[in-house]
């Protein structure tokens, strides 16, 4: 990921913060945030190392407060940390570049965005109201700072090879319908997701997505194969809206926590840049 401007410009002012706040930086790249991501498993079993990368540079037109602002800035990682665990429990492949403007008051921070490119809104406005809780005691009211967020994810890197290596979804459309189909290669996992022609491309790329995590799946089907249930259908209908999914109807072949595991399993699906519509899901699981 190529790191923007404004990242190299924040990292040369931590430089001149001296070897502790150097180490913080990197401390925070190898911190606790990565506590964990389920990806391959529908209970979110696996587990992957993150980070949140953290420069401060003096703001635009003001007194350079860096030094001053530095520690009470650090002192909110954690809760910064939170902030990106509970997005990639929402979004496992969110990570880039965010950028905040503080301004120090009487009881805590003016906190204004200045870049998101993450993609996640709801990301950025919790690390925002986090740091707007900076307490600043020791540094002079009215006192600016630029605070750089670097948000790096394996997860991300990983879904995008696979998205990459996997074959371009297929959709066809006709008689005012698009469907798109997959599949594992030996069979025991088939799907169709369908709709109207005019939610063509959100099937595409529900497709695509789907494909890239059949891992899961293959989980759902093992658990029901623990109850002599390998074989059978799980169907839903999907709604899209502003990059989240909501499902409903939810029909099953299947008892015993199947569809449960299929429900919990699309929840960990990308959905953030999907286009909004109304489509069907249908997933068949073989026997052996």
């Amino acid at each position: 990921m190529a790191v923007p401007t404004s990242i190299r410009a924040a990292s040369f002012a931590l430089l001149l913060l001296g070897a502790g706040s150097q180490r913080v930086a990197h401390a925070d790249a190898n911190g606790g945030i990565a506590a964990a991501v389920g990806l391959t498993s529908a209970d979110g079993s696996v587990r992957t190392q993150t980070g949140v990368r953290l420069s401060i540079n003096a703001a635009p037109g003001a007194t350079d407060r860096v030094m001053a602002m530095s520690m009470p800035v650090q002192a909110r990682m954690a809760s910064v940390r939170d902030c990106f665990a509970s997005a990639m429990l929402r979004a496992p492949g969110v990570e880039g570049f965010a950028e905040f403007e503080l301004e120090s008051t009487r009881v805590g921070a003016k906190v204004r965005v200045t870049a998101n490119e993450t993609g996640d809104a709801q990301l950025v406005s919790c690390m925002k109201s986090s740091l707007s809780r900076a307490q600043f005691s020791s540094v002079p009211r009215g006192s600016k700072a630029r605070v750089g967020l670097l948000l790096s994810n394996p997860v991300a890197a990983l879904q995008k090879k696979m998205q990459d290596a996997a074959p371009k979804a297929q959709v066809k459309v006709a008689g005012g319908r698009a469907a798109s189909e997959g599949g594992t290669s030996a069979g025991d996992i088939k799907f169709r997701v369908s709709g109207t022609a005019q939610s063509a491309k959100t099937i595409g790329s529900l497709q695509t997505d789907i494909s890239a995590n059949l891992a899961g799946l293959l989980d759902c089907r093992r658990k029901a194969s623990k109850h002599g249930e390998a074989t059978g259908s799980v169907e839903m209908d999907l709604r899209v809206r502003h990059g989240a999914i909501d499902h409903e109807n939810t029909r099953s072949t299947l008892k015993r926590g199947a569809p449960q595991c299929v429900e919990q399993w699309l929840g960990k699906l990308d959905s953030t840049k999907l286009a909004d519509a109304d489509v069907q899901l249908a997933i068949n699981f073989a026997g052996r």
